[in-house]
């Protein structure tokens, strides 16, 4: 795809969300101690979204099963292709290290066009002929957040010596869009959103 200069990233979306809820609580868990937040563990923050989420250290893959007279062909063997996976998974990374909030290679971002030239050139040193990326303009404009924020404001009632929490893995909602860039509102518990039909619950302005 074309890449679109920055400032036409966000034609239709927003250059940057501060969204922010006020905790409205009328009563803390039993056995609350008075301490910030009813005594409950907040939320650790992001950490490192590259760090493997299960523990397969206990675990081993069972060996290939090579055809009879190929066992001299080691291109394809799973370290090698570890090697390339580094490579695709490094332009993402590179692209969160520049400081983008949304990161990744996105249809249209420089990190998914960096990983396009990069197959191209190893189909190139293969020997492949006629090989080349074909880039075209977009007909739509693109919804693209640049920053945004959702932030706890606390409250006497949650205990004494709370402070905001920021919620890091919250993510805008595809399309959204917040007049004014901020919003400041009551949080509501609305129940689970798996029933049939959402509970009564008066949300305006909240």
């Amino acid at each position: 795809m074309h890449r679109l200069p920055r400032d036409e990233w966000t034609v239709a979306g927003l250059g940057f969300i501060v969204a922010v809820c006020v905790v409205s609580v009328g009563c803390g868990p039993s056995g609350h101690g008075g301490g910030p937040w009813f005594d409950l563990e907040l939320p650790p923050g992001l950490g490192n979204p590259h760090q493997p989420v299960l523990n397969v250290t206990d675990r081993s893959a069972p060996s290939a099963s090579v055809p009879e007279g190929e066992a001299g062909h080691h291109a394809l063997e799973s370290d090698r292709i570890l090697d390339d996976v580094g490579t695709i998974t490094g332009f993402s990374r590179a692209d969160r290290a520049a400081g983008n909030q949304m990161w990744g290679r996105v249809t249209g971002r420089p990190a998914a066009a960096e990983t396009m030239e990069w197959v191209a050139k190893e189909f190139r040193d293969a020997g492949l002929r006629d090989v080349e990326v074909q880039a075209y303009d977009g007909t739509e404009a693109m919804w693209w957040p640049r920053r945004w924020q959702v932030r706890l404001f606390a409250d006497p009632v949650v205990g004494a010596g709370s402070e905001a929490v920021v919620l890091e893995s919250a993510l805008p909602t595809s399309g959204s869009e917040i007049p004014g860039g901020v919003l400041t509102a009551a949080l509501v518990d609305v129940g689970s959103t798996a029933a049939d039909a959402l509970p009564d619950v008066e949300v305006a302005e909240k």
